[in-house]
Formats: structure tokens, C-alpha cells, sequence
């Protein structure tokens, strides 16, 4: 009878494992083709401080904005890494709340954004914690003191799930729902059994 409670927890146990393990995967997307819009925000993430630039992603640099804020802002994408970079002709940003550029992807065909890596950044204090995303947007925050001087850039790959990953998690929960139901199925037998 110990074997067999035994069975069962090491089975639920690798269920639930797979069930979860899948939905952790994800593969680099590829944005190439995408449209959307790039843009300046200061002193909070929903103040546009630039024009919006649309764009289409493809060969060479997406889009450009000069001098806002004394910096200029480039925006430039290949596969799923966005680069994107910063000339500031003064000195330091400023602390406020946001300030910085977005990323929106708008094409109706755009799967959505489940993560976003930093690859590269050659900004002293910049990490990870600066860069935030929704399911077709990109924020980089580089407020707070950063010396954006001498061409300075941040390079970030984007990824979205696999369908595969779906998959697996689907295929976990449903043996886990189907081991839950035989279990159920035998306790009620045993009741009435007794």
C-alpha cells in the first residue's frame, strides 16, 4: 500500500512538473516585418514628450528623433534585438518617474511580448530593472543620473512563447485532472463499498 501512495505522489509530482516546466519556454521573436510606433516619454510613461515615429521593421535603422531633452534617440531592430541608442549633448538625465523611449508594436498580426532580455548596454547603472514591457510594448527608463554621453546604446532581445510550451502545459494539466478524477472515482467506490 506504501508503494503504491508513493507511485502516485512521484506521479503527481512529474505531472505537475511537466505541466509547468512547459509553460517556461520561449523562443526569440522575430519582428521582422512588424509595424509600430517609437516615441519619447518624460516626466512619466504616459506624457509624450517627442513626435511618434511609425515604422516597419526591415533592413537599416527604424527611426530617428533628434534633440529632445539635448539627447538624440535612435531606434534600430534585427530579428527580435532591439538596439536602442542614445547621444545626450548635455550631461545626465534627470530623476522623475519615466523618462525615456517606447515601443509599440501595432500590426494586427503581432503574438505578443512575454519577455525581454538585456544583451548589452554600455550605460554605467543601467540594468534590467529599467526595462519593462506589456504584450506589444517595450519601455527602456533611463532616468536617474545616467551619463548617456558619447553614443551610449542598450540592446535587448524580445521572445514569445512556443506553441509547443502550450502544448506541454495543456498536456500536463490534463493528466493532472484526470489522475484527480480517478482518485476522487476510487475514494467514492471505497465509500460505498464499505
Amino acid at each position: 500500500m506504501q508503494f503504491k501512495k508513493l507511485a502516485f505522489i512521484l506521479a503527481v509530482g512529474l505531472l505537475i512538473l511537466t505541466a509547468f516546466a512547459g509553460a517556461a519556454g520561449a523562443a526569440p521573436l522575430d519582428l521582422t516585418g512588424q509595424t509600430g510606433n517609437f516615441a519619447i516619454y518624460y516626466p512619466n510613461s504616459s506624457t509624450l514628450r517627442s513626435g511618434v515615429v511609425n515604422f516597419t521593421v526591415g533592413a537599416g535603422q527604424e527611426a530617428s528623433i533628434f534633440s529632445v531633452g539635448n539627447i538624440d534617440w535612435t531606434l534600430d531592430i534585427t530579428g527580435s534585438v532591439l538596439r536602442f541608442g542614445f547621444n545626450d549633448h548635455g550631461c545626465c538625465t534627470s530623476t522623475t518617474s519615466f523618462s525615456g523611449p517606447i515601443v509599440a508594436f501595432t500590426g494586427g498580426s503581432f503574438p505578443g511580448i512575454t519577455g525581454v532580455s538585456l544583451l548589452f548596454t554600455d550605460i554605467a547603472g543601467f540594468n534590467p530593472s529599467r526595462v519593462s514591457f506589456t504584450n506589444n510594448s517595450i519601455l527602456v527608463d533611463i532616468q536617474g543620473g545616467l551619463d548617456l554621453r558619447n553614443n551610449r546604446s542598450v540592446e535587448l532581445t524580445v521572445a514569445t512563447p512556443e506553441p509547443g510550451s502550450y502544448a506541454t502545459l495543456f498536456v500536463g494539466l490534463g493528466l493532472m485532472a484526470c489522475v484527480i478524477w480517478v482518485r476522487r472515482s476510487q475514494s467514492l467506490l471505497g465509500i460505498v463499498r464499505r
